[in-house]
């Protein structure tokens, strides 16, 4: 082999050498730019999931925000309901107690017995004004505004 084919040999080691360094260095610098990638796109998954989780809590919530207002809806319709029922009971109840005093009243003013003593008018007023108080505390009128729902 002459000098000549050996430089031009040498030459071309040469640039082959640093054609594959360049290779390896330009390889290695790839295989970190695909690490760094992989290692984004791990996250990007990551934070997809918890994008779809997070989506999945806040329609649960929303669902169950509806029917609490619902069912506070409802509650609500039923005391309403149940306060104008008292309303009504409390109002009856006051109707036949005034029915049945008014009856009381026919009974304990009917006419005295002729020959009345005084003490007997006496003794017969005293049981009678008992029995109204009686008749009082047995059949009070209630103060139906407190049974009335709160208005809006």
């Amino acid at each position: 082999m002459a000098t000549g084919d050996l430089e031009t040999l040498a030459e071309a080691v040469t640039l082959l050498t640093t054609t594959v360094e360049g290779l390896r260095t330009e390889t290695r610098e790839q295989r970190v730019f695909a690490q760094r990638s992989r290692s984004l796109i791990r996250r990007l998954w990551i934070v997809i999931a918890l994008m779809v989780a997070l989506g999945v809590v806040v329609g649960y919530v929303a669902v169950d925000a509806r029917h609490t207002a619902r069912v506070a809806s409802q509650a609500a319709q039923l005391a309403q309901q149940n306060a104008n029922h008292a309303v009504l009971q409390c109002e009856a109840a006051n109707q036949e107690g005034q029915r049945t005093r008014a009856l009381w009243e026919k009974v304990i003013t009917y006419p005295p017995i002729p020959g009345e003593t005084a003490r007997q008018k006496a003794d017969r007023e005293a049981r009678v004004a008992q029995f109204r108080h009686d008749l009082d505390v047995t059949y009070p009128q209630q103060d139906c505004s407190k049974f009335a729902p709160p208005k809006p």
